[in-house]
């Protein structure tokens, strides 16, 4: 008897810490109050609300655990944390601030450090209009360039907005971060606010450059930034997608970035680098011919690397600049690349919008495929002829369904009869014979 009343106080001195490894399980209670872990200085939780926090939990930095925190149906407190602070989240959150009757940011990170999120679950962000941006990395401290963001192998979902009210305009951006924005392998959402994501960048003594300034890195990771026009403001138009004030932009590996908005689309006061994945930018800016409207405004824009395709549409060509470099000359465009619409010439792209149909893209950029040429016998098309070309055709005539492209077809008609038979498999061989 003695041995199993120690073994259930044992199961009840650990269930605590249950709710940690058991990821999305369990249905939270939803906190009405804020969550600051400024002044907690011993492990805290509340595994009701689904979080727990150990002041020195990430190898001697802060550690908060966000498990299933929050409900999809009821309003769920904000979450301040201390600088340096290691956000792990498991299971689906949800987290707003207009339970506050106040201005709080949902997610706030502190001066003088870095705020780094990750884990297997994903987090649903809602800002109410006025009231705060979704997450927020705040400059103001002492530690230059130190406050930074990384989101790495999760899910955020930012609404500027409350959940309910759907209203389409706020002046906060989404995501705020006054140094470097890092989203790696990743998927990232925000809907209406004043921008996508916005990072001030670091201004050192004697101005900014290429190696000193702050990035926004977006790096095998989909990001959709999405503004929805109000019914009684013109200030859509006036809605950023991904700004650097001070810094640059690189977007690389296999990442998918959308982004539909007004003016600035894309701003970055030194480089926008488009090395990898796809690009799609739609925008209605103001109306103007000046380019501090443009739809995308850069020192310089290279397009290079492993990019499959680049596009910056307008709906309001003529009086839009689409495209807007205010260093001439030094933007570069990569090998393997075409330029379809628009042009590229010493070191200068120039977009090319159509007045009579604006669904067509100002600039289309896309990997360079060459067209399938016709030569008989080349069923692989790799360009010659050999025996794996009659290895090829003999699985298609035995019934094995091998993948033989449209043009393979064509080409396996080596005696040109106008039927693909055994008849050609020795046409292929007299061929093979002669090159």
């Amino acid at each position: 008897m003695k041995k199993i009343i120690a073994v259930i106080c044992a199961v009840l001195m650990v269930l605590p810490l249950f709710g940690v490894h058991a990821a999305g399980m369990k249905s939270n209670k939803a906190r009405t109050t804020l969550l600051d872990t400024t002044n907690m200085r011993n492990y805290t939780y509340s595994e009701a609300e689904g979080w727990y926090y150990s002041p020195n939990g990430d190898n001697g930095n802060p550690l908060l655990t966000l498990d299933s925190y929050g409900s999809a149906s009821a309003h769920s407190a904000p979450v301040l944390v201390p600088a340096n602070t290691h956000i792990v989240v498991h299971g689906d959150c949800y987290i707003d601030n207009a339970c506050m009757g106040e201005t709080y940011n949902v997610i706030s990170g502190s001066y003088d450090g870095y705020l780094h999120i990750d884990g297997d679950g994903s987090l649903n962000l809602y800002a109410d209009t006025y009231q705060g941006s979704n997450i927020i990395v705040p400059g103001g401290g002492v530690n230059d360039n130190s406050e930074c963001l990384v989101i790495d192998g999760l899910t955020v979902n930012c609404y500027n907005y409350e959940r309910n009210s759907h209203t389409a305009f706020s002046n906060k951006p989404c995501i705020d971060v006054t140094n470097s924005v890092t989203i790696r392998n990743s998927t990232v959402n925000t809907y209406a606010g004043k921008c996508g994501i916005h990072s001030q960048g670091y201004t050192p003594i004697g101005g900014v450059s290429e190696s000193t300034a702050d990035v926004i890195l977006i790096e095998n990771s989909t990001v959709n930034i999405t503004h929805y026009p109000p019914a009684d403001s013109c200030g859509w138009q006036y809605a950023k997608g991904l700004e650097s004030i001070f810094g640059r932009i690189m977007i690389t590996g296999n990442s998918d970035v959308n982004i539909t908005g007004g003016s600035y689309s894309i701003y970055s006061y030194l480089s926008l680098r488009i090395e990898g994945g796809r690009v799609n930018v739609v925008s209605t800016p103001v109306a103007s011919s000046y380019e501090g409207y443009a739809l995308v405004y850069c020192n310089d824009l290279h397009i290079e690397g492993d990019v499959e395709e680049v596009y910056f549409t307008t709906t309001k060509w003529p009086l839009t600049v689409v495209e807007y470099c205010k260093t001439e000359g030094f933007s570069s465009l990569g090998e393997g690349l075409d330029v379809l619409v628009g042009s590229f010439e010493n070191g200068n792209f120039a977009t090319a919008p159509d007045p009579d149909n604006n669904d067509l893209p100002a600039l289309h950029v896309k990997k360079h495929v060459d067209e399938p040429q016709n030569l008989l016998g080349d069923v692989d098309c790799n360009g010659v002829v050999t025996m794996a070309d009659v290895s090829l055709l003999s699985m298609y005539l035995n019934g094995e369904n091998p993948s033989i492209s449209e043009q393979g077809m064509i080409n396996a008609d080596a005696n040109e009869d106008g039927v693909v038979d055994i008849r050609d498999i020795s046409a292929i061989y007299y061929i093979i014979s002669h090159s």
